[in-house]
């Protein structure tokens, strides 16, 4: 069986309501369309409007390899690879670090950015980032496929010189409509709208220079999420990592982290309390590095089967064969954790109370390789197979079918995957990023792997002309996603995914440019998942200001 994907949790930010509107008689199919991605980590959605071309890399010469992020493929939370729309962070210019960017596009979408920071300050830098986008109405009956996004996020640094501390504060908030309703349903706007509102604090302690005998990063946050229903989920975690360096050649690891959760929903109150200890030991010789070591779990899961102290390797390397050529791999397990907050940030039309258990993969095996050519291209192939108890897929609620249920393979899933991806980038002046992967599932108890694809591809091309026009453009496809009917019987194969996106940044002076962009030129109404077909051609015009 084939399939895939998933990504990532991004924390963004992105969110607002849109006007309640009045009741009406027989509707037809919807469509809705959600966004993704920014600094202040948000939900993926299938729909956003504005990308991030890659950065150029600076013309220094580098003797590190490129390093192409690999497709996510760790089960949950089933987060969308499509990023169909983004929100452009600027790279601020060196003279002018804050911007303001305004917007607006079809289907009645204001679009709202702005990024204030004090600078490289050498001993507090403070930022603030906030950002707002929403539709007023969608391809299918209006307003009951709109959706808001919008979010705030503020940071402040302290530099000392042996520890630099961060602390952090964000708030968003998402509005959107569950829209895949049966076409002769009678429904009123506000019964099909679904709030989520998530806010959180963080602090990271790590130590400034980060070349001593022992470094360290410790990480602690809090955050809360709560929809419509007032159900709720609270996660309170602490990440620490050391690394000590016992000798020439010899490093030791400790990693330890924390994860006490509370879940509410309806009359139900769940704990979910995750504990792991990480120690290893790493070995490193002229091009030869190895790390090795365990992932030792104790979890007290009361939703799930998965209970008790659990065990994983953990078996890594690289060998440098040649000087633009490094062969990679490893033998690793682990427990892959599942909140609320992680599948409504992949799939917002879950149902308002979902099943929730952990992942575990008793082991994953991966080889692969990677290196540069001149500098300007790079390259990484590889491949992977895991083995997954619990794997956890999305199908739609038989009695309810605008909402999506998350069911688990409760017995020992297989997934393969081959992934390749090319890296090309020429100073300031042009680049381009091709990601491609196949997955193979095996799966045991449920039929078939529910909204995963069987492959996915991703192209990134951008070019920048006499550093006045910044053309940009992302061709996104994916293919063999399935889903069950309704019916609970029948499978469905959804149509290939083809999105193409184009942005165009004209800049009038270091201070002051327009854009407009271009998403899903094409215009198709393609469905990520069963029942929801996304927004059609979509076009924003806006202006960016920096100071």
């Amino acid at each position: 069986m084939k399939r895939i994907i998933n990504s990532f949790i991004f924390i963004v930010l992105l969110s607002s309501s849109v006007v309640a509107q009045t009741e009406r008689g027989e509707i037809e199919s919807g469509e809705f369309v959600i966004n993704k991605d920014l600094e202040i980590k948000l939900p993926q959605y299938d729909r956003y409007f504005e990308k991030i071309p890659p950065l150029p890399v600076d013309d220094t010469e580098k003797k590190t390899y490129f390093s192409i992020p690999d497709f996510e493929v760790a089960t949950p939370p089933l987060t969308p690879r499509l990023r169909v729309l983004k929100l452009k962070n600027e790279k601020p210019q060196p003279a002018y670090r804050n911007y303001v960017r305004l917007g607006f596009g079809n289907y009645t979408s204001p679009y709202f950015e702005g990024f204030i920071t004090n600078g490289n300050q050498d001993k507090v830098a403070l930022d603030v980032h906030a950002i707002h986008l929403s539709s007023g109405s969608g391809p299918v009956d209006d307003e009951f496929s709109a959706d808001s996004h919008s979010g705030i996020n503020a940071h402040a640094t302290i530099f000392g010189k042996k520890a630099t501390t961060t602390f952090g504060v964000n708030y968003q908030r998402d509005a959107v409509r569950y829209y895949g309703y049966e076409s002769f349903e009678l429904i009123t706007e506000d019964s099909i709208k679904q709030v989520y509102q998530r806010y959180g604090a963080d602090v990271k302690i790590q130590n400034t220079k980060g070349d001593g005998e022992v470094d360290y990063e410790i990480d602690l946050g809090y955050q809360r999420q709560v929809n419509s229903q007032s159900n709720s989920e609270g996660l309170f975690n602490i990440d620490a990592a050391l690394e000590f360096d016992l000798s020439e050649g010899f490093d030791a690891f400790l990693g330890a982290s924390a994860l006490v959760g509370q879940y509410k929903a309806e009359s139900e109150t769940l704990n979910r309390n995750v504990y792991k200890i990480q120690p290893a030991i790493g070995f490193y010789r002229d091009d030869l590095w190895i790390k090795a070591g365990l992932n030792m779990v104790i979890q007290n899961d009361t939703s799930g089967t998965l209970s008790g102290a659990l065990i994983y390797p953990v078996i890594q390397g690289e060998y440098n064969i040649l000087d633009q050529f490094l062969v990679y791999g490893g033998i690793e397990g682990d427990l892959n954790v599942n909140t609320w907050q992680s599948f409504t940030a992949g799939n917002a039309f879950v149902a308002p109370a979902i099943r929730l258990e952990h992942t575990s993969k008793p082991i994953e095996v991966s080889i692969g390789v990677k290196g540069n050519i001149m500098n300007e291209v790079g390259y990484d192939v590889g491949a992977s197979y895991g083995a997954y108890k619990n794997m956890a897929y999305f199908v739609n609620n038989p009695l309810i079918p605008q909402h999506f249920q998350v069911v688990y393979d409760d017995g020992t899933s297989g997934l393969l995957t081959l992934r390749g991806g090319l890296d090309y980038a020429k100073k300031d002046v042009a680049g381009a990023n091709l990601k491609l992967a196949y997955f193979n599932y095996n799966t045991n108890n449920i039929d078939r792997p529910w909204h995963r694809p069987a492959f996915e591809s991703e192209l990134n091309v951008w070019y920048n002309l006499y550093d006045k026009i910044r053309i940009s453009t992302d061709w996104f496809y994916l293919s063999g996603i399935e889903a069950l009917d309704t019916d609970g019987a029948s499978a469905l194969e959804l149509d290939n995914i083809f999105d193409i996106n184009l942005s165009i940044d004209y800049a009038f002076s270091d201070k002051y440019s327009a854009f407009v962009n271009v998403n899903n030129m094409l215009g198709k109404n393609y469905q990520r998942y069963y029942r929801y077909p996304v927004r059609g051609i979509q076009v924003m015009l806006g202006v960016s200001a920096s100071f």
